[in-house]
């Protein structure tokens, strides 16, 4: 094991991913709000926009918890990381497939 320590590029890779992540997570988050304010104005009344609504509240409700876990699991690989290695870790030969 070597006693030179250079910064993490592993990291630095998950840090690059998680800010490519973010603007994806942020739609997600905002795209189905739209139609849910609209809904919820009465734009559409009766008992098969109901339905609709609640499936979709179901659905929207199903894709904001992917866009956290996703966020979570970047997050969670992240801290699990030092800021440095030694020169002969992996994390130094990772190559970035993101």
């Amino acid at each position: 094991m070597s006693d030179y320590m250079v910064p993490n590029p592993y990291l630095q890779g998950l840090r690059g991913h998680r800010e490519r992540l973010r603007p994806h997570t942020e739609f997600i988050r905002w795209a189905f709000n739209g139609i849910k304010n609209i809904m919820e104005a009465g734009a559409w009344k009766s008992s098969r926009a109901d339905e609709v609504y609640a499936l979709f509240a179901d659905w929207q409700s199903q894709v904001r918890s992917a866009a956290e876990m996703a966020e979570a699991t970047v997050d969670q690989a992240i801290s699990a990381q030092l800021e440095e290695v030694p020169l002969d870790a992996w994390q130094v030969r990772w190559r970035s497939m993101l």
